[in-house]
Order: structure tokens, then sequence, then C-alpha cells
């Protein structure tokens, strides 16, 4: 029920105790969002053209 909170632990890293911990799939979110980021407004954009 609070799988957000672990998301948000490996996106972003974490420090404890001064000591900073970056797991291994850090990043991973932001960079599939990057990748499909223009291949997706543009399907939507066709959709909206679709609709008017």
């Amino acid at each position: 029920m609070e799988r957000w909170r672990l998301v948000h632990l490996n996106e972003f890293g974490y420090t404890r105790w001064h000591k900073t911990y970056s797991p291994k799939g850090m990043g991973k979110i932001q960079a599939t969002y990057d990748a499909i980021k223009q291949p997706a407004m543009n399907i939507q954009r066709e959709e909206l053209k679709k609709l008017l």
C-alpha cells in the first residue's frame, strides 16, 4: 500500500546516516519518460485531430 515510497527511494536515491545510497534502478523511470515523451505527444496530437 506504500509502494510510492519505495518507488521514490529507488528513483531518487536516499541518504542515511550521512551516507548516500544510489540504487541500481536509480533514474530509470525518468529515463523511460524522456524516451517516450515526444512519441506520446505525437500520438495524443493525432488522436485529438481525429476527434475534431
